[in-house]
């Protein structure tokens, strides 16, 4: 008797992000087959495969320039800061931009003449990232975080016990036709339920997505 030969399991493994150097699970790719971390590297490698980094002569600053410190919100490694950086710099009317990972800043200098702060901080959330100008409130990304958190944990838990409910109802045989229309509604409710915590635990993820999206095809 033959025996069929057991399928080799299949195991992940740690690879390098050709950019960082960071090592990452699910890996991306761009257009070469390179190994990439995440979307910052990603949009980090195609913009250093466009052109080379920009020089910027900090001497040379028109008169009437401007400068504002941005707080930004949203950066997970260097790279996001060097996305932000470059895209500042090439951004018409920016003198010199300087993006600080750590302080999570950008000070910027502009001429006034050409662009303005809104502007500027329309650049920046346009590559899907956060950024309020001094005299705002920036956001706390911790607490927006805890509040999707409760809100999501809230409409599971309520879920939890709506679909309990019904599936004890058929295991006991309490089922009857003329209770089938409430099962109907409370499955109509249990659906409506869900799409808050689909929003609250998704909505940030989605806005960075179609912001790039936006940013690559802009």
């Amino acid at each position: 008797m033959n025996l069929a030969s057991a399928s080799p399991v299949k195991t992940k493994t740690l690879t390098t992000c050709l950019l960082c150097g960071l090592t990452t699970l699910h890996p991306l790719s761009n257009d070469n087959g390179d190994v990439i971390c995440c979307p910052s590297c990603r949009e980090v490698a195609a913009l250093l495969a466009e052109s080379p980094a920009v020089e910027q002569n900090q001497a040379q600053v028109p008169e009437g320039s401007g400068e504002v410190i941005l707080t930004l919100g949203g950066m997970w490694c260097s790279s996001c800061a060097w996305l932000v950086s470059e895209n500042l710099k090439r951004t018409k009317g920016v003198v010199s931009a300087d993006v600080n990972f750590i302080q999570q800043q950008a000070n910027i200098t502009f001429d006034s003449k050409i662009t303005n702060h809104q502007l500027l901080k329309r650049r920046v959330r346009t590559l899907g990232y956060q950024a309020t100008l001094p005299d705002e409130k920036p956001r706390d990304e911790e607490e927006s975080f805890f509040t999707r958190l409760l809100i999501g944990g809230v409409m599971v838990l309520h879920d939890m016990i709506v679909g309990g409910g019904i599936y004890v109802r058929e295991l006991m045989g309490w089922a009857t036709p003329e209770t089938a229309w409430l099962v109907h509604f409370f499955q109509i409710m249990m659906l409506v339920s869900s799409l808050p915590v689909l929003i609250s635990a998704g909505a940030a993820d989605f806005a960075s997505r179609v912001c790039q999206l936006a940013a690559r095809t802009a």
